[in-house]
């Protein structure tokens, strides 16, 4: 007997639940995006994942294995939380053009994460969890910050002293997110909110992932560390928040001496303003004096110079995050501006300007 094309067909969801389960498990372990895709292919698919709501370790697998982790203010041991979590990195994902967001955000990450699994002692990490910075034994595991740090700025409510209104960009009061070309008109180099791109915001500060995160800069903080804890895997939002947390902080005379000292500064305190060699963190290559008087705060400092994000080194059996940066490039029409206020016309304009700054 012949029957009717239409009754002989057979959907993806026409199939028995034990089959669906079947595809599901079926899907590589460790694809996101397949995963993702699945579950919000229709309803009875969604089902398949109901028996993970409450076991978290399926959607933390999957996250992890993208270089994703909850950041430490939204961690949370339900399974339905990091199932949020999941499926949003994986819609952003695909929605997200930004260089160093989206699918190749993902992409990188994992390769990141394979390589470093690749060079590793299985006797100091297993690969599969944060590593454990604690220990003693585990710290000769080389560790490398995520490049995505170098696409992040601060751009929050502490505009440079002497700078134009229309040059101190919008107040986000967090961080913005650099786009790749150099806008005069705004002053800054385009950007978005980071807070918009939670694939960025989620995947890990380090390759390896790293559960605890010290982060010193002696002229930022008076030598403290800022500490930051995550059993998941320190983040970059991590990492951005507890920078965040001195960007009020004033810099006086000792600060900016102590810069002196430090290798990425060389020998500019008594460098011309036509100075041809390399430039360094300031916008070109400033004598230090002069860099003092624009960057008055933290935040200011962060603005002048491009934040590259951290180098690592062992200080008495710790990994210890230094705070790093190069020279920013800014846009021509501060030039002018710039100069007029740095370098006053008068010696007493110039001494009431550089008041504290004068014997460095």
């Amino acid at each position: 007997m012949d029957y009717p094309y239409h009754s002989r067909k057979t959907t993806l969801l026409s199939l028995a639940n034990e089959l669906l389960l079947l595809l599901r498990d079926n899907l590589e372990p460790d694809d996101l995006l397949a995963h993702a895709c699945y579950y919000l292919l229709h309803p009875r698919t969604r089902a398949c994942y109901a028996a993970y709501d409450n076991d978290p370790r399926f959607w933390t697998s999957l996250l992890f294995e993208s270089g994703l982790a909850a950041s430490c203010c939204e961690a949370d041991p339900s399974g339905v939380v990091w199932r949020r979590m999941a499926i949003e990195c994986a819609e952003h994902a695909w929605e997200c053009k930004h260089s160093a967001c989206g699918i190749q955000r993902l992409e990188e990450n994992r390769a990141r994460l394979q390589r470093a699994r690749e060079l590793r002692d299985p006797e100091l990490w297993d690969g599969c969890s944060p590593l454990d910075t604690t220990d003693a034994d585990k710290v000769a595991i080389r560790i490398q910050q995520n490049p995505l740090f170098e696409w992040i700025d601060f751009n929050s409510a502490f505009p440079p002293v002497h700078l134009p209104d229309r040059m101190r960009s919008i107040l986000i009061g967090a961080c913005a997110f650099l786009r790749e070309t150099l806008d005069d008109n705004s002053g800054w180099l385009p950007t978005d909110l980071i807070g918009l791109h939670p694939v960025a915001c989620r995947s890990f500060a380090t390759f390896p992932p790293i559960n605890i995160l010290a982060i010193r800069e002696d002229l930022l903080n008076r030598g403290k560390d800022l500490i930051v804890t995550n059993i998941h895997g320190a983040t970059v939002l991590d990492a951005l928040t507890a920078l965040s947390t001195i960007l009020e902080v004033e810099m006086d005379a000792d600060d900016i001496d102590a810069l002196v000292d430090f290798e990425i500064w060389p020998e500019y305190e008594y460098n011309d303003w036509e100075s041809d060699s390399e430039p360094g963190p300031f916008p070109w290559g400033w004598p230090l004096k002069h860099a003092a008087w624009t960057a008055r705060r933290v935040g200011n400092l962060f603005q002048l110079a491009q934040w590259t994000g951290f180098n690592f080194d062992i200080v008495t059996d710790e990994v210890i995050a230094f705070v790093d940066f190069k020279s920013k490039p800014l846009p021509e029409s501060a030039w002018s501006h710039t100069v007029e206020y740095t370098y006053p016309k008068t010696e007493f304009a110039a001494a009431n300007a550089l008041d504290g700054f004068q014997d460095l």
